[in-house]
């Protein structure tokens, strides 16, 4: 599937909400352990939330609110539910590349 463009505002925004919480450690532990910000986790791992009982595809679940959230942007107005799949996880590894000194938003908080 065609990437489509990424505007450096999308990848803004998504790493200021990733940094509001753990997101932004948390993709990129995911990023560090299994070369990719999308696994499925296996049973039995410490970030799967169902525990020993089943795999956990962060495509349907971390990554569901992520692109719930990037739905409503001006950025991706234009974009179907199969761009949002598409993309998602290229926006939040742009995301984790993206540095602190580029936020005007963390810049205010940290004045």
């Amino acid at each position: 599937m065609p990437k489509k463009d990424i505007p450096q505002s999308l990848v803004k925004k998504v790493w200021e909400i990733l940094a509001e919480g753990d997101g932004l450690m948390y993709f990129q532990g995911l990023k560090d352990e299994f070369g990719e910000v999308s696994p499925v986790l296996p049973p039995g791992h410490k970030w799967n939330e169902r525990g020993d009982l089943a795999p956990e595809p962060i495509h349907f679940t971390s990554g569901m609110v992520i692109r719930n959230f990037m739905r409503d942007l001006p950025e991706c107005k234009e974009w179907d539910h199969e761009d949002l799949d598409n993309n998602w996880k290229h926006v939040v590894e742009k995301a984790l590349e993206y540095t602190p000194e580029q936020s005007e938003r963390l810049k205010r908080l940290l004045a």
